[in-house]
């Protein structure tokens, strides 16, 4: 079979008082095979109950559709922290896991010293870039610092998780998806540099969602050409250890400038990232990579010229 098959593709959507098996069909119905909700409600711990009758229909549906269920577990739960409740991201991983699905989880904001990423984006880039001609600086320094003891706190609490055993493997299946932000504030991940530290230490079952407008935002990449976007998907595998480790693509525009550092989403192609006349090149890029390595798409914006763009796009 065909690898480019495989793709599986939807939205975003709402599933209040719904069925998950019955709203499964009708995203297969609608062409799509791949959707995304929230678990509960999106500013409380308080997690959606799965009957058995519903869990067993549900997870029949995936399997025999091949369809993509995943979480989003509300933003509020800061990773970086070092005293939170995991009890409610454990709960969704227990329910969602169990029937094949996975769950999307931010990184989280460093509480550690006084640091803004957006200030020191030209601190940081000087040095990865080693045009620093007097080593590491102390911003950068006291920055590197500051996001370690956060990226650390947020490895000991991924390693605090139980994730259920999924097939035949040992290690089971990726439950958790770690969600890199736009950059904005203290949070973490924005710089591949943080995503290779954190990953070079996660548990087997977490992996890796990608939004593109984050990145974009983030100014980790433009995705306006097919040499740019290649590229930057294979560091992005290196840092992960293995492109495996990306299991979803949040599939949006960004209604802010590169490198603006502002979580903004838009539309496909009526945002900064594409439009209707330039950069489609690192969009159909973007699509082609994910059949590559059947990585599942979502759009979060949702709206039905997203589906529509997404449907030529598989075309």
């Amino acid at each position: 079979m065909d690898a480019d098959r495989l793709l599986r593709w939807g939205i975003h959507v709402s599933s209040d008082g719904q069925n998950l098996a019955k709203l499964a069909k009708e995203i297969k119905a609608n062409g799509m095979s791949c959707f995304q909700i929230f678990f509960g409600g999106a500013k409380s711990d308080v997690r959606r109950k799965l009957k058995l009758e519903e869990a067993e229909e549900l997870r029949t549906v995936l399997q025999e559709e091949n369809i993509s269920f995943n979480t989003h577990f509300p933003y509020h739960l800061n990773l970086c922290r070092d005293e939170v409740d995991l009890g409610g991201l454990q709960t969704e991983i227990d329910r969602v896991g169990s029937v094949g699905g996975r769950v999307v989880v931010h990184t989280g904001s460093c509480v550690h010293g006084k640091h803004v990423n957006r200030d020191l984006r030209t601190v940081v880039e000087a040095h990865y870039a080693n045009i620093s001609s007097e080593g590491k600086s102390t911003k950068f320094i006291q920055w590197e610092n500051d996001w370690k003891q956060g990226a650390d706190t947020l490895i000991k609490h991924m390693k605090s998780l139980e994730f259920p055993k999924v097939g035949n493997s040992e290690a089971g299946n990726i439950v958790l998806l770690l969600e890199p932000p736009a950059g904005e504030g203290k949070k973490l991940g924005w710089h591949l540099k943080q995503i290779e530290y954190v990953f070079a230490q996660m548990p087997p079952q977490v992996g890796f969602c990608l939004d593109t407008c984050h990145a974009f935002a983030a100014g980790a990449c433009r995705f306006s050409s097919s040499a740019e976007v290649e590229l930057f998907f294979q560091n992005l595998g290196k840092a992960l250890g293995g492109i495996h480790k990306l299991k979803l693509i949040h599939l949006n525009d960004s209604e802010g400038e590169f490198g603006s550092m502002k979580d903004l989403h838009a539309s496909l192609t009526l945002g900064k990232i594409w439009s209707k006349e330039e950069n489609l090149d690192g969009l159909v890029s973007v699509w082609m990579i994910a059949k590559r390595h059947g990585i599942d798409i979502v759009s979060e914006v949702g709206e039905e010229t997203d589906i529509n763009i997404m449907r030529t796009l598989n075309a």
